[in-house]
């Protein structure tokens, strides 16, 4: 049996390259990246496409591997050993006998719950990787700024920091290397020899074992007990207290690893860095002793999928070439910047990005596995809400355009909770301090939905390819700025705080009036953020309520190419356009009038940057079928408004845009039965819940940054996953001889 050849190798044999390049530094394999683009670009099965990971994989760990042994031998001289054996001896026995359980359970589990239950385990290793990055990095940091101390006490820490080097992780002798070798290559050929000896559903036994026979049971647990056997006497011969408790954590959370990872057919290297890194391995130490235990399991299941003829034919199997290459190029590319920079926490990071993005493809991919194996409708495009449409299309049935319209109103009844309960009720119990700041709707509503009128057109006319690169830059420049909003936020907090606790609790009357001179600054700035007069507040609201009014009327006396205008204006005709061009220059009127009026006590120049920038915005988020929130956010959080400021503002222009989308919808049916739309309650309590549970958070923590690092987390979320699923809608079109290049037409 010979798996069939690799669709389009020119395309996937570079994405391998680039992903072992990204991947093996940070001590992942890369099994979570390759198996989709293998799989949708390759054009391979799921169980080909894991098949051919796990060479891959052997072949980036192989790479890897030898670089480590390299720089093992340059720094034999050194306190430190880079690769730490006994590490390896507590965990790769174990992870093999976790996925020995895995494979079994994989058998009878749920898809979906073996993706939920990965996903949890991801965010958690992202989590930790994270925690301990930044951790690492504050530790560099007043590393670099006592540099300057004398030539003796540096000697002295030098010293010190030798003797307090655990003795797991010291450089072995001749005599322990050598041991330690012959003890992980015993373990190594238990992991080569009893899967073809076993043999499996799909592969036959070498030695004619029947599958699911009482020999075959006898082998597996024989295969068991022997590696059980490994670590445990490991821990006997040490028999040091920190060798056993390091061991029998170890021995478990690697049994858990080897499950999870057997189950959703990865090495499992995304899951092991976060825990060895919080048993006290630096990261150089974490991803050069994970590479060997990601080696040797790899090998051993690419051998078994070899026998059981999985692989491409041999003409194919060049690629393997190719991750072995950007590996060894990842590598010292790293090896090189963290030299350089003098910051191991650089690799930590990447590992804890890594693990994210693992962690979104998996779930996506896998969901839109899960749902094809279903035979369930095609998977979604890249219309409609970022999160509702996805989980509509696949889960709920509905087709593109059923999808994209019942998101529109589960945003709207989304956003009624925020703006009407939670934004209201908040502004009630602070009258002083505004909340929505509304001379910024006024100025954002009209230019997002004028910059949604051109999108739509631009939509039906640019390739979605092209419209899908421009989002996913446009998103990902929006992540990295409100990251850094969010960490300089969190200095300011840190560094309020530590000024707090510096004074008395009871402040001077200087210290009174500086505070009170600081604010009077603070609102000097904008007079926008000052709290309006009841008259002007009138003249807001009614203002942002004509504006909502003609986001209504318009569409639906203009009419659109699925739905009828109710003034019976032919689609495409002069009236249609003159209608179209006319909303434009109303909308843009009523945002640069006011400015003009306002531009005594505004900032003018800045107000005109906004409006171009929330045009831009509107064009993007109709071109990809969004509300645009978050892309919007960012851009607010930049005008001084404070993250609860920023988001209440923007749940204004979130709800007009939201219930105008869906009206236009709901008037061609496009909707679901009426009976099923009340499933618009859900999203409403969900909403207030969220801004409640936000809301005691902030509280409690007196950090606001809270909500721009949850607002990044969201924007990078988005951003994965309009990716994801727009590259499967793309691969798919071309599968079926549709040209994504091909430019489209209006009418």
């Amino acid at each position: 049996m010979t798996a069939p050849p690799i669709d389009n190798l020119g395309a996937v044999a570079p994405l391998v390259f680039v992903i072992a390049l990204l991947c093996m530094p940070s001590g992942i394999g890369g099994g979570i990246l390759y198996v989709p683009v293998l799989r949708l670009i390759g054009g391979l099965s799921q169980k080909e496409s894991s098949s051919l990971s796990q060479a891959l994989i052997a072949a980036a760990s192989l790479a890897a591997n030898l670089f480590n042994f390299y720089a093992q031998y340059r720094d034999r001289s050194e306190p430190k050993a880079i690769i730490v054996w006994p590490f390896v001896i507590l965990m790769l026995p174990c992870a093999v006998i976790g996925s020995l359980i895995g494979v079994y359970i994989y058998s009878w589990l749920p898809s979906l719950l073996q993706l939920i239950l990965y996903f949890c385990v991801a965010c958690l290793g992202s989590f930790m990787a994270y925690r301990k990055g930044f951790r690492l990095w504050k530790a560099e940091t007043r590393a670099k700024e006592r540099e300057s101390d004398s030539a003796t006490t540096l000697t002295r820490t030098l010293s010190t920091d030798i003797q307090g080097i655990p003795p797991l992780q010291r450089m072995p002798s001749r005599a322990k290397f050598i041991t330690y070798s012959v003890v992980v290559a015993f373990t190594w050929a238990i992991c080569l020899v009893f899967p073809p000896l076993r043999g499996s559903s799909s592969s036959e036994s070498v030695i004619g074992v029947p599958y699911c026979e009482a020999a075959y049971w006898v082998l597996a647990a024989v295969q068991g007990v022997i590696l059980l056997l490994v670590p445990a006497g490991f821990m006997v011969v040490e028999r040091s207290p920190n060798t056993v408790k390091i061991g029998f954590i170890l021995i478990a959370a690697m049994i858990v690893i080897g499950l999870i990872a057997s189950m959703v057919g990865i090495g499992g290297g995304l899951l092991m860095n976060p825990l060895v890194l919080s048993l006290g391995l630096d990261p150089k130490q974490s991803t050069a002793t994970t590479t060997i235990v990601i080696f040797a399991t790899s090998t051993s299941t690419a051998l078994s999928f070899a026998l059981g003829g999985y692989f491409p034919p041999a003409s194919d199997m060049w690629i393997t070439v190719m991750p072995f290459a950007g590996a060894l190029l990842g590598k010292t590319i790293v090896a090189k910047l963290v030299s350089m920079t003098g910051r191991l926490s650089a690799l930590v990071l990447l590992l804890g990005t890594m693990v994210a993005i693992g962690g979104v493809t998996t779930i996506t991919s896998g969901i839109i596995s899960v749902v094809d194996d279903a035979d369930n409708a095609a998977p979604a495009g890249i219309g409609g809400g970022i999160l509702f449409t996805p989980v509509l299309h696949l889960i709920g049935k509905l087709d593109s355009k059923e999808a994209s319209a019942t998101s529109q109103a589960l945003i709207a009844a989304a956003q009624v909770a925020s703006v009407c309960v939670i934004n209201f009720w908040t502004q009630w119990e602070e009258p002083r301090k505004p909340l929505i700041i509304l001379p910024y709707v006024i100025i954002m509503l009209p230019c997002i939905v004028a910059g949604a009128v051109i999108g739509v057109y631009l939509n039906q006319i640019l390739p979605q390819l092209i419209i899908l690169i421009l989002y996913v830059v446009v998103s990902a420049f929006s992540t990295v700025k409100t990251t850094r909003k969010g960490i300089k936020q969190y200095k300011a907090e840190s560094a309020a705080r530590r000024r707090r606790r510096n004074h008395e609790l009871q402040p001077s009357p200087n210290q009174e009036g500086a505070v009170k001179l600081e604010d009077a600054n603070e609102e000097k700035a904008d007079p926008f953020l000052v709290m309006p007069s009841r008259r002007a507040l009138a003249l807001y609201w009614t203002t942002a309520f004509l504006i909502w009014v003609l986001c209504l009327i318009f569409p639906l006396l203009r009419g659109s190419e699925t739905a009828e205008s109710i003034a019976s204006v032919p689609y495409c005709g002069g009236v249609y356009w003159f209608l179209a061009a006319l909303e434009f220059a109303v909308l843009i009127g009523i945002s640069s009038g006011f400015i003009f009026v306002k531009r005594k006590v505004c900032r003018v120049v800045q107000c005109c940057i906004l409006e171009v920038e929330i045009i831009f915005t509107g064009i993007i988020a109709s071109m990809v079928g969004i509300g645009g929130g978050i892309l919007m956010n960012p851009i607010i959080l930049d005008f001084g408004l404070n993250p609860q400021q920023g988001t209440a503002t923007n749940a204004i222009n979130i709800f007009a845009m939201s219930t105008s989308t869906a009206l236009s919808y709901g008037m061609s049916g496009y909707f679901p039965g009426g009976d099923d739309m009340c499933i618009v309650v859900l999203p409403f309590v969900g909403g207030i819940v969220g801004k409640l549970v936000l809301k005691k958070i902030v509280a409690k923590t007196g950090r606001m940054s809270v909500l721009v690092f949850l607002l990044a987390g969201i924007t990078c979320a988005g951003c994965v996953i309009v990716l994801v699923t727009g590259i499967i809608s793309n691969i798919r079109d071309a599968a079926n001889g549709i040209d994504i290049m091909q430019i489209g037409h209006v009418c």
